[in-house]
């Protein structure tokens, strides 16, 4: 098991898993996907594909009240980063 002292986020923990991997293939089981859907998603690769990306459907999301926060965060995000944007050029 590959940890960090503290926590770093989930972009900084799927690096290190990256890094620390050894297999042909890497699945990031976070536990936001069903893990039964691993064996539909290595079964893409025998296909031929080289990348297959799992994606929640609108019923397997978020609760209603964590959707609509992060989509007002979205735009707050947005407006800031056009308003902000505006002053460095």
């Amino acid at each position: 098991m590959v940890s960090h002292p503290y926590s770093l986020g989930n972009g900084a923990a799927v690096k290190t898993g990256a890094r620390h991997a050894t297999g042909e293939v890497l699945v990031d089981a976070d536990g936001q996907h069903d893990p039964t859907d691993i064996a539909r998603m290595l079964a893409k690769l025998d296909e031929g594909y080289e990348r297959v990306v799992g994606a929640r459907q609108v019923d397997t999301h978020a609760s209603l009240g964590r959707r609509l926060a992060n989509h007002g965060y979205n735009r707050l995000a947005s407006w800031c980063s056009r308003r902000c944007g505006s002053f460095c050029r």
